[in-house]
């Protein structure tokens, strides 16, 4: 008896602790910042943060996190926390992990359907946020501090409509968008400078897109067999590399530059498989648009190449105005001159018409002058600068 007696006293007491232990692990309550997480639980020791809704798993470092995936999220609408604050001291969420939403390759996330991103975030591993198949708007908070993006981050997110992404987002990295086949509006950061393999591959429904004057490299594959119908290359001369099959297969009419030195580097497939009748759209005087380099870079013969704008011949001043002679190359791309003063202000836009060519200004502080190319006189869309007159006074 006595032995059971012990026995019994025993399990008593370890059950007692093993209550104790499980009461003192519960869920505690923090502050967090983040629509939704008002009323949110922190487990200290799964290192489960969750709001009722949907939970992540965060990795902390020092008094910053990473939200990595937890259990399957059912919510349609999702916000990444900005912070936390857990025992008087603040953590900062600053990385988001791989399959955070869908938990790996072969288990879609079908339930997401908005996605919101705090300036706070600097790194996305790879496939962050890939096989979010309802996933229609991503919102991100700008960010000007610099980001590191992984590879397939919006993969195969089928039902995704439009992007724009943040300033600080300087590399569209490998395969980001890849087969996003609803998206119809990319905006990029004007910082971007590459634009990685397979990036757009497959986004059938994305017709136009506009790629900024810092852009260098377009990489493999880029936008192959992408919906894309035109594109326009802006700014300045830093596009030097255009990668193998980049626009391959795509049903491209329009490539339009208004850099004023072609791309110096075009791989023989960059062009394959494109509409025989596109057009290359380029500055008047600009260098390097040969028809047989794009020809080389499986552009079709029966392609055309054509210098677009118009240029300024000369800028003759008197005591009351400024006079601008100027040429037309292309009457329809045509749309007005504007006169800069000699702090670099602009003073006044004059437009451009197909009977005249000198206009007056009412100036004569006139250091320079720029004809402004546009889509068309009518629908008023610029997409560059094509010429620059400075006045020698």
């Amino acid at each position: 008896m006595k032995k059971l007696a012990k026995l019994l006293f025993a399990t008593v007491i370890a059950g007692s602790l093993l209550f104790s232990v499980t009461a003192f692990a519960a869920p505690e309550s923090v502050t967090v910042i983040g629509s939704g997480w008002e009323n949110s639980t922190y487990d200290s020791e799964t290192g489960v943060l969750s709001n009722g809704s949907y939970e992540f798993k965060v990795t902390i470092s020092g008094t910053e996190f990473t939200v990595d995936y937890s259990s399957p999220v059912t919510a349609a609408n999702v916000v990444i926390p900005e912070s936390f604050t857990y025992n008087d001291v603040s953590y900062t969420c600053t990385a988001v992990g791989s399959y955070l939403l869908a938990g790996s390759s072969s288990t879609p996330n079908e339930s997401v359907t908005s996605l919101y991103i705090p300036a706070t975030i600097a790194t996305y591993k790879d496939h962050a946020f890939r096989k979010c198949t309802a996933l229609k708007t991503v919102t991100f908070e700008d960010r000007t501090k610099t980001i590191a993006e992984g590879q397939y981050i919006f993969s195969e997110c089928s039902s995704l409509e439009e992007i724009t992404l943040p300033t600080a987002y300087d590399n569209i990295n490998k395969a980001t968008f890849n087969k996003c086949s609803n998206l119809k509006s990319v905006t990029l950061s004007h910082n971007t400078t590459t634009i990685g393999a397979y990036a757009f591959q497959l986004c059938t429904s994305l017709k136009e897109i506009v790629l900024p004057a810092n852009v260098s490299k377009i990489d493999s594959e880029a936008f192959l067999q992408a919906g894309l119908e035109r594109v326009i290359c802006i700014g300045t001369s830093r596009l030097n590399t255009i990668g193998k099959k980049v626009f391959g297969g795509t049903p491209l009419k329009e490539l339009i530059f208004t850099n004023p030195t072609a791309p110096k580097t075009m791989n023989a497939t960059s062009f394959v498989k494109v509409p025989e009748n596109m057009v290359v759209y380029y500055p008047y005087n600009a260098a390097g648009y040969d028809k047989s380099t794009f020809v080389a870079s499986g552009l079709a013969e029966t392609a055309q190449l054509v210098p677009c704008g118009g240029y300024i011949i000369n800028i003759s001043k008197n005591a009351e105005n400024t006079v601008v002679n100027y040429g037309i190359i292309n009457e329809e791309s045509i749309a007005l001159i504007a006169l800069y003063d000699s702090n670099g202000v602009m003073t006044d836009v004059k437009s451009l018409t197909n009977t005249e060519d000198s206009v007056i200004f009412d100036t004569t502080d006139a250091a320079k002058a720029k004809i402004f190319t546009w889509e068309s006189i009518a629908s008023a869309k610029p997409f560059g600068v094509s010429y620059e007159y400075t006045v020698n006074n």
